[in-house]
């Protein structure tokens, strides 16, 4: 099977598209910061308000257990007290073992859902099998690192996801079967660096090969193993 260009237009192209304005008109008075982010995980364009958020779901591009995550969730309907009372969650995330999470977020010195909402949004959790988490400001500030390797590895895979990497990923199973490598020397092997680089990133986040990319940015020393 023939590989697509990098330049051919994409049909998945049009489903990844988002209206800018509406989200930036919709946010009011709210100040916080709105990020635009293709996910690889998902294959969608997200319109994501607030940093804690962003660095959340990059974060979770780099989690292999992780099968795919929902940021913007439908409102449910929870009776409490015999009222019915809508609840929208921060994020769904989708595990590989079948696991589901309701995630709502809670920045540092201010409590971001009241004690009421919290209980709502167990109640809700637990009506539809999902396990409640508080994701919390504390839980990505010391992972800037992370965060920056993530970014741009899903930047790598973004830019050649129209092209089939079979070559690339043939090569790294076979150097990394018995041995460790070296990303420079991997993106020595490559006839096109860009895809080599595409099937590192994937190859990372579907936990085929791994790496220190917690405390350090990768690079030509980064050392890449198998799982």
């Amino acid at each position: 099977m023939d590989r697509i260009s990098p330049r051919t237009p994409h049909p998945e192209e049009l489903t990844r598209r988002v209206k800018v304005f509406p989200v930036i008109q919709g946010r009011k008075k709210s100040v916080a910061n709105i990020w635009f982010f293709d996910s690889p995980k998902n294959q969608k364009r997200f319109a994501i308000s607030g940093d804690l958020l962003f660095m959340s779901f990059v974060l979770l591009e780099g989690d292999p257990t992780v099968h795919c995550y929902d940021p913007s969730p439908s409102s449910v309907i929870v009776m409490r007290d015999r009222e019915p009372t809508e609840v929208t969650a921060g994020a769904y995330v989708y595990f590989n073992d079948g696991q589901k999470q309701w995630w709502d977020f809670r920045y540092e010195g201010k409590k971001s859902i009241s004690n009421n909402q919290e209980l709502l949004s167990k109640l809700a959790a637990k009506n539809n099998g999902m396990e409640y988490h508080i994701q919390e400001e504390r839980e990505v500030r010391n992972k800037q690192v992370l965060f920056d390797n993530w970014l741009n590895l899903c930047a790598g895979i973004n830019r050649c996801r129209s092209i089939i990497l079979h070559r690339e990923i043939d090569c790294i199973l076979k150097e990394t079967q018995d041995s460790e490598i070296s990303f420079r020397e991997l993106m020595e092997m490559a006839d096109d660096r860009a895809l080599m680089f595409a099937a590192i990133a994937t190859s990372l986040q579907r936990g085929v090969i791994f790496t220190n990319l917690e405390n350090q940015l990768l690079g030509n020393q980064t050392i890449l193993k198998r799982r």
